[in-house]
């Protein structure tokens, strides 16, 4: 999702009652780090999911730079 940052992507399915969403970070150590995850029942995912995502990844980031 380049609307947060390279390296971040996201994992989508979908059943009768939505699509099911999951934002991951791949750029630490070999790592899948998931970020959030949501289901989503219109086309465009919403701000504050975006946003809980990109907290989330700074957070982790700040928490790896310390190690």
């Amino acid at each position: 999702m380049s609307s947060i940052t390279s390296g971040v992507f996201e994992l989508r399915d979908r059943d009768q009652n939505g699509w099911y969403r999951v934002i991951y970070y791949t750029k630490l150590k070999d790592k899948v780090f998931v970020l959030h995850s949501f289901v989503k029942k219109s086309r465009k995912t919403p701000k504050r999911d975006i946003k809980l995502a990109s907290e989330r990844l700074k957070k982790l980031l700040a928490r790896e730079n310390q190690e």
